[in-house]
């Protein structure tokens, strides 16, 4: 009996120390991670605080620059045109950079026949940046007329934020031609704050078959009304020079 008392003993204590590794000290077990809440459908997954710190620190873009300047219009229709006639249009534009601003049109009906720097109106309000507001342009700074024939390109010096004016033409000729639409395109280029700009503008007329005339046209009449004509008017000479207290014409002698 003392022997089979002695081996339970025994088996108790080895067992309670194979058990005691694997018992933790109270006061440091690990943290075990929160559960994550269900993700709700719509929810947005929220950003890292990393990402969201980054976010908070960029600085805030400006407007994107346009290097193209302001210009109206796009294009320029001129309508019908007799032969021998003209039409006249006129093309603005700001612009957004100092440099050289170039047109050109290919020699034909349609030719630039002035150029017109514009000033800024007198006494206008600065905006608080100390930019004038757009299309605050008064009376004209400079002015060049182009002779008839006489083909581009043409070039001007330009400071920025100055209004041009370009006069354009359309004086369409048959000349061995022949009638109906008629088109050609200016070109032109400039600086821009990010760069050189170029500019397409369609140019659109019509060639009619009527010819202007330089002479009035002339009434014609009947071999009737001709006739009273002659008749009518002596008489009313004479009323004219009794109305002024003048003697009344001569009456013609008899041959």
């Amino acid at each position: 009996m003392k022997a089979l008392a002695g081996n339970v003993l025994l088996c108790c204590f080895l067992s309670s120390a194979s058990m005691a590794p694997q018992m933790t000290a109270p006061g440091k077990a690990p943290a075990l991670p929160a559960p994550t809440p269900p993700q709700k459908r719509g929810d947005r997954p929220v950003p890292p605080a990393t990402s969201v710190r980054g976010s908070l620190a960029a600085p805030v873009s400006s407007a994107p620059i346009l290097n193209t300047p302001q210009h109206s219009p796009d294009q320029l229709d001129f309508g019908t045109v007799a032969d021998g006639g003209a039409e006249k249009k006129t093309f603005r534009l700001t612009t957004n950079a100092s440099g050289y601003v170039t047109a050109n049109i290919p020699p034909g009906p349609f030719q630039v026949v002035e150029f017109r720097e514009m000033g800024p109106v007198q006494g206008e309000s600065k905006n608080p940046g100390g930019q004038s507001p757009v299309a605050a342009f008064g009376a004209v700074r400079s002015r060049i007329r182009y002779q008839e024939g006489q083909n581009g390109p043409f070039q001007w010096s330009m400071a920025s934020n100055v209004e041009m004016q370009l006069d354009i033409v359309f004086a369409p000729k048959i000349r061995g031609g022949s009638a109906g639409p008629k088109s050609a395109t200016m070109n032109m280029t400039g600086p821009g704050p990010r760069g050189n700009w170029a500019l397409t503008i369609p140019l659109r007329g019509t060639l009619s078959n009527l010819k202007v005339s330089s002479e009035p046209p002339q009434q014609k009449y009947s071999s009737d009304q001709q006739k009273n004509r002659q008749e009518l008017e002596p008489a009313q000479q004479r009323e004219r020079l009794r109305s002024q207290g003048l003697s009344t014409l001569p009456r013609r002698q008899p041959k």
